[in-house]
């Protein structure tokens, strides 16, 4: 039993007085519960979710930006399997030089059950003054952080 002592919470930088009392044990495991909350804070690295990866929407959407911009690492970023260690610009098929722009001109269809999505849409290609629609689709998967694609799929 701990009287008239005080307890040094490594880490928490504060002290415990425990009095004449001794330490319940609700006390103690306050104590251990933070402390193992402040050990798995420090020991785990948090994903968070980035915003152009919010929503599968928002994913599709961040894809086609970055390919109109020829940005092709950070288009290949939306796949699932993508691997920033085996990157290779040349696992994507380039823009060809005479489109100006290309974008998510609406979407066609938009299921989400659970961490699984399937979402059809209409895709702007801009070249000259001309405008071009096509239609494209994908399934995604919700990873640690975020909607990314994991198949292309050509829809009706």
């Amino acid at each position: 039993m701990l009287q008239n002592k005080s307890l040094l919470l490594v880490g928490l930088g504060t002290e415990i007085q425990s009095c004449t009392q001794p330490l319940s044990i609700l006390k103690i495991y306050s104590i251990l519960l933070v402390l193992f909350f402040l050990f798995c804070r420090e020991s785990k690295k948090i994903e968070t979710i980035e915003p152009h990866f919010s929503t599968p929407e928002s994913t599709i959407v961040y894809y086609w930006k970055s390919l109109s911009k020829r940005d092709y690492k950070n288009a290949l970023m939306c796949f699932l399997d993508f691997s920033e260690k085996h990157y290779n610009e040349k696992d994507i098929f380039p823009v060809p030089e005479y489109v100006d722009s290309l974008k998510v001109d609406s979407i066609i269809y938009l299921m989400i059950k659970g961490n699984k999505a399937e979402i059809h849409y209409k895709v702007a290609l801009y070249r000259d003054t001309l405008k071009t629609i096509f239609k494209s689709g994908d399934r995604l998967i919700m990873s640690k952080i975020g909607w990314k694609i994991k198949d292309v799929i050509i829809p009706k």
